[in-house]
């Protein structure tokens, strides 16, 4: 009885099991392209519902300004989509827009990403190689790794908002006792 075996190179998705090189490089594009995606995710959920005001600090701010450039090359899509067609007058563009910015900049985002995934993981190999795509993955990783800063900054204006970094602090801790000391008496 022959075993019968699919044959990957019809579905271009052939790489010799010889060259590990080339399947080290896709998958740490792969892991890189997920990592972009999940900071990509979690700015959204730090900005989700938020008001979309960049002149003047807030907590989101940080995080905002990550899905900002994140979506910076697709961001004339609403525009052209509003003065194109009747959608401007709609509900969702309404939300998107004026209601709920951090989505519309989240979408945005993941579309690019998405794009950018899509083009260099089906042809990256071929137009440059495995060190090409390491490069790519590399210049992911260097974009996920800043957004994980922003958002870092973002949880520390969010403790220091909250008074939760005082028990941190030895001075401010002693103040905060003795006023909680004389606010009871």
């Amino acid at each position: 009885m022959k075993k019968s075996k699919k044959n990957s190179k019809k579905n271009n998705r052939y790489i010799k099991a010889t060259d590990s090189k080339k399947q080290r490089a896709v998958k740490f594009f792969d892991r890189c392209a997920a990592l972009l995606l999940a900071v990509i995710i979690a700015s959204l959920l730090v900005c989700f519902g938020k008001e979309y005001e960049l002149s003047r600090p807030s907590v989101h701010g940080p995080a905002l300004w990550f899905l900002h450039l994140a979506a910076w090359p697709l961001l004339f899509l609403p525009g052209a989509i509003n003065n194109l067609s009747w959608a401007h007058n709609t509900a969702v563009m309404k939300y998107l827009i004026d209601g709920n910015p951090a989505l519309l900049l989240a979408i945005l985002a993941c579309l690019l990403l998405g794009i950018f995934y899509i083009l260099f993981r089906r042809y990256g190999l071929s137009w440059f190689g495995p060190s090409g795509l390491r490069s790519a993955g590399h210049f992911m990783l260097i974009f996920a790794c800043w957004g994980i800063f922003q958002l870092a900054i973002s949880a520390v204006i969010i403790l220091k908002d909250t008074n939760t970094l005082i028990p941190f602090h030895p001075v401010k801790n002693d103040q905060v006792k003795t006023e909680a000391a004389t606010d009871k008496k």
